[in-house]
Order: C-alpha cells, then sequence, then structure tokens
C-alpha cells in the first residue's frame, strides 16, 4: 500500500505569460515510508527537472487512497469516492468516503476515468465530487524499486517521526528568525556608525 507525502517546493520557473522568471511554491506527491525519506526521494526527482536552485519549504502525509495515472491527461483531479460499508464491530452499515487522483484532461474525462479504474469494485459507489488538484506531478514507486524501508539504514541514520521532522522545522525557523535579528541589528550598528563619521567629518 502506497503511503503519500505532499511537498511544496520553492523554485523559479519561466512564466509562460509574461517569459520572465517567476517564484512559485508548487505541491508533489511522492511515495514514501517516512519524511526523511520523502524528502529524500523528491530531493531526488527534482534536480533533473528543475535548473536552479530549490528549497522544500513544507511536507504533510495525505490520506489518498488510489492514485490512477494515464499516459495521456493535463492535470490531476481529486475524487471524492463514497461507497456503504458495514462497521465490522456493530455489524451497522456505515458510509465511508475515499479521496482517489485521476489523471485526465478536464472534470468529465476524470469522471469517466474513474469509473473505468473502479470498474471491478463489488460494492456500488458514488461520486459525490471532482476538483483540480494543484499537484504539479507525482512520484510512485514502480515496479522493480525498493523503498528505503527494505535497505539496510546506516546505525547513524532513522527515519523522522512525524513529530521530530514537524520540530526539526520548527527550530530551522527559529533559527532563520534570529538570523534576520542579527542582520537587522548590524545594519543599525552600520547606519549608527555612518551618522557618526558624518558629524566627524562635518567638525573638520
Amino acid at each position: 500500500m502506497n503511503t503519500w507525502f505532499e511537498c511544496k517546493v520553492k523554485y523559479e520557473k519561466i512564466d509562460e505569460a509574461t517569459g520572465k522568471d517567476k517564484k512559485v511554491n508548487e505541491p508533489y506527491l511522492v511515495d514514501a515510508v517516512s519524511f526523511t525519506e520523502a524528502e529524500a526521494r523528491i530531493s531526488e526527482q527534482l534536480e533533473s527537472m528543475i535548473s536552479g536552485e530549490f528549497s522544500i519549504t513544507n511536507i504533510k502525509r495525505v490520506n489518498y487512497t488510489d492514485v490512477f495515472n494515464f499516459e495521456v491527461g493535463d492535470r490531476w483531479y481529486k475524487c471524492k469516492v463514497s461507497y456503504v460499508d458495514v462497521d465490522e464491530a456493530s455489524g451497522k452499515e456505515k458510509k465511508t468516503s475515499n479521496y482517489m487522483l485521476v489523471l485526465a484532461d478536464n472534470v468529465d474525462h476524470a469522471y469517466e476515468r474513474l469509473h473505468e479504474s473502479l470498474s471491478e469494485m463489488i460494492v456500488p459507489f458514488e461520486v459525490p465530487s471532482i476538483s483540480e488538484s494543484p499537484i504539479i506531478d507525482i512520484f510512485p514507486y514502480f515496479d522493480g524499486e525498493e523503498k528505503i524501508v527494505n535497505k539496510e539504514i546506516p546505525k547513524n541514520l532513522r527515519p523522522l517521526t512525524d513529530n521530530e521532522y514537524a520540530d526539526l522545522h520548527k527550530e530551522e525557523d527559529l533559527i532563520d528568525e534570529d538570523e534576520e535579528e542579527d542582520l537587522s541589528d548590524e545594519e543599525e550598528d552600520l547606519s549608527d556608525e555612518e551618522e557618526f563619521d558624518e558629524t566627524d567629518d562635518s567638525t573638520l
């Protein structure tokens, strides 16, 4: 079963309308077993796709039960699929909803491809909503690729948990804020020195 992480990536690209460089912060989807591997995989994938520098601004776990990729399609569509299931504990029927992604040209096309992909689903289902997703690209594991969970991890390294990853990025944000404050103080000191020099010059 896939575990999907949405990675926000900041970089510069050429605006098709103006032909000028513009900064963007776009989401990508990657299949991984941890935040650590998600960051490593998205970095590796984008190194060959983005010519300049880029930074990963956010990573979060997202709950997509299925991703239906096709050879042809303009964009990704987020589909909500609902069906009636039986609760194993109580034996009562309950309504369950799952979210899936489909590559298609438009909403109608996504609806058709979704039904095509779920044609072998035994229980009846309905599709309450389909909306265009901001996801730029998706990087699943392909046949023959080995997930990091099956590889030997060096003893000095281990995957970060969700909380550890969040705490790490909070610390990085605090460090960035401290650096900005230090830079601001240095600029103020430099400004005071310049004013002092001007005063000295005027007394000569």
